[in-house]
């Protein structure tokens, strides 16, 4: 009966750590795929935009 307990446990304690493993890896092969951007959108100012799968950015600045 102890057995089984800490079997089960083990296990538990192993697909836990498949899933999270997994997902780190989704999130670096998503951080690789990044699709960067730079436009203008007023004359003088840039932007450049950074998307992936999960999320945008967006930076502006003056030109000099």
């Amino acid at each position: 009966m102890k057995e089984k307990i800490i079997l089960g446990v083990v296990v538990t304690i192993v697909v836990i750590g498949l899933i999270l493993c997994g997902m780190y890896f989704m999130r670096f092969f998503s951080a690789a795929t990044l699709h960067t951007q730079v436009i203008k959108p007023r004359p003088g100012i840039e932007c450049v935009v950074v998307s992936a799968t999960d999320s945008t950015s967006v930076d502006c600045w003056k030109e000099l």
